[in-house]
């Protein structure tokens, strides 16, 4: 409940979280998913030995942050795979 608090408050502010998540844990998915939706921003989960689609995520946020939205989804559909996933959620 405080974390669902404060991401609620993030999302008033207008500030999306990118939360990704290593692993299979149901019960975090569960809290990662919630903050997501209430600062309006995306969840994806990676394999825990996929460096790669870690880097791409996290580049898939600075595109965002540099460039917004459109940016996001220009580079959402060169890219496809997870980070198409993450630019459907924003």
């Amino acid at each position: 409940d405080p974390l669902c608090h404060q991401a609620g408050q993030l999302g008033v502010l207008g500030v999306p979280a990118f939360v990704f998540q290593e692993g299979q844990d149901v019960d975090a998915a569960r809290g990662f998913r919630e903050i997501a939706r209430l600062t309006r921003g995306a969840y994806c989960s990676f394999d825990a030995g996929s460096a790669n689609q870690l880097r791409e995520l996290l580049k898939a946020v600075a595109i965002y942050a540099t460039g917004g939205r459109q940016a996001l989804e220009d580079f959402g559909r060169r890219q496809g795979g997870r980070v198409r996933q993450l630019t459907r959620q924003i």
